[in-house]
């Protein structure tokens, strides 16, 4: 059995063994989630299930308003130096995300409480619930403290970390949730949903701790250097998700304006039921077109997604480029990337990285070659650079 044989054997049970410890893990959490909803139905009714579902639509839109898709983009940007296996700028990108997800979060509480009394009027149509949007607001901070951890843990490919933090993050959210809400009623609301985002973030930021990251400073004029990409790609992809979130937000005040708090929580159980999942899967660059791909079930998006990292997915690209080329060839040259400037150059082999690509002409017409382009290496500009 040669090399590509052992890689190849090896990739599939990475992924046979990451699919069937995902598939345990929602098997719990399904459970899980049964039995508290029973309760929650049982202490609370309609009525706690509309409170909750009109406050967390608030604070779900506020944080997509606010945390700029950091998320998405920084899942990208961790994977990319993983798959290099460049621990410099894996600790420099981690180090630049955890600052840009505190200054985010903070911005995202902070709309939350200081128009607390705005969101009340919004959502209820009373200010009965100022104080209700002031605790929730630190669901905001602390959900997108746990999105840059969660990125750490996604990018860098721990599973097993990825999988215990669900288990033990479910686990005692059953714990707590249920005599919360057995003895406080629809008191405890705010307070469940804030003390959840804060132990999500202790459980996940524990296993964070384990993963070793190169001791490296990061100044934070540096940190908006690195992070521009970040958030640049974090915007584009984050504005469909703030549309969602904004007509979600829109309809249950509409419900709550028109019915009650008990028409929202029978809707929102409804909605639940009903609710179709759609995940992108990978991106395409500003410069580029193509056919993008998106995933029906979460299941789906977990193995797509697995499949871009151990670039087990075939991707074939078609470029135009001036001039007549030779019907077929390979490029093989050292590349640097400047951070800065963000240009990707030729250079020796000391100071690069490999990069190699194939080609085969398609088509010659008024001086311009169609030319069908598959990838052997993924660097970044690779294509426009090498040719």
């Amino acid at each position: 059995m040669d090399s590509e044989q052992l890689k190849e054997k090896k990739e599939y049970r990475s992924s046979f063994g990451a699919t069937i410890l995902f598939s345990g893990v929602q098997i719990y959490q399904i459970l899980v989630r049964i039995v508290p909803s029973k309760f929650v139905a049982l202490f609370i009714g309609p009525t706690g299930l509309g409170i909750s579902s009109l406050l967390r639509s608030t604070t779900d839109l506020i944080s997509a308003a606010t945390n700029l898709g950091l998320k998405t983009s920084g899942v990208k940007s961790v994977s990319a130096a993983n798959a290099e296996q460049d621990k410099l700028t894996i600790a420099r990108t981690v180090i630049a995300l955890r600052r840009l997800v505190v200054l985010t979060g903070l911005v995202g509480a902070a709309i939350c409480a200081i128009l607390s009394p705005v969101w009340s009027q919004s959502s209820f149509h009373n200010g009965d619930y100022i104080t209700a949007f002031i605790i929730v607001s630190l669901t905001i901070l602390f959900d997108q403290l746990n999105n840059g951890e969660i990125v750490l843990l996604q990018g860098m490919q721990k599973k097993r970390f990825l999988a215990r933090v669900n288990l033990i993050g479910q686990t005692l959210g059953l714990v707590l949730t249920i005599p919360l809400y057995y003895f406080f009623r629809l008191k405890a609301i705010p307070w469940v949903l804030a003390l959840s985002s804060v132990l999500t973030f202790i459980i996940t930021r524990l296993y964070t701790r384990k993963v070793e990251l190169l001791p490296v400073k990061v100044s934070f004029r540096e940190t908006f250097v690195i992070g521009r990409e970040m958030i640049k790609l974090g915007i584009f992809l984050s504005f469909q998700l703030v549309l969602s979130y904004l007509s979600t937000f829109l309809l249950r005040s509409i419900v709550s304006k028109w019915g009650g708090l008990d028409d929202v929580g029978l809707y929102s159980a409804g909605i639940a039921i009903v609710n179709v999942y759609l995940g992108l899967v990978h991106r395409l660059d500003r410069p580029f077109g193509g056919l993008m791909v998106f995933a029906k079930t979460s299941k789906a998006a977990s193995r797509l997604s697995e499949q871009v990292r151990n670039n087990s997915l075939e991707k074939t690209y078609y470029a135009v480029v001036e001039g007549k080329i030779s019907n077929s060839g390979v490029f093989e040259n050292y590349l640097v990337k400047d951070e800065k400037k963000n240009i990707t150059s030729v250079t020796s082999k000391n100071n690069g990285k490999y990069a190699c690509l194939s080609y085969k002409l398609v088509d010659f017409k008024n001086n311009f070659s169609l030319v069908e382009i598959h990838l052997h290496t993924r660097r970044s500009h690779q294509i426009r650079v090498q040719f």
